[in-house]
């Protein structure tokens, strides 16, 4: 019986830990919306946003639409590519809690008294 209530909440917390991730992924996106150009060898790309920050690339080769769909991605979810690398590789620890959350997280000197 405990065995299968320890599944359940294992896959509520899965469940949660998935919509705040889908969360954070609707909710970001960059206010910078002024449109961009790349040139990239001889080639060149433009990107252009809508009013929800989605990026419209039109490019005149592979390798510049390429360039600029990374430069655009890394610019708009550089934190979230450098926490998933830490997610997967276990080293979510290495996040300092306090430095992201100032205003809901306890003070370390507060909990060691």
């Amino acid at each position: 019986m405990n065995k299968g209530r320890g599944i359940c909440y294992a896959f509520l917390a899965m469940f949660y830990v998935g919509a705040g991730v889908l969360a954070l992924f609707l909710v970001s996106k960059s206010s910078d919306q002024s449109p961009l150009k790349f040139a990239f060898d001889s080639a060149e790309a433009n990107a252009t946003f809508d009013s929800y920050g989605i990026p419209t690339i039109t490019a005149t080769s592979i390798p510049s639409f390429a360039y600029a769909a990374g430069y655009i991605h890394a610019r708009d979810r550089l934190w979230v590519m450098h926490f998933l690398r830490l997610f997967a590789a276990g080293r979510m620890s290495e996040v300092p809690y306090n430095s992201y959350h100032r205003s809901s997280a306890p003070k370390w000197s507060n909990l060691t008294r």
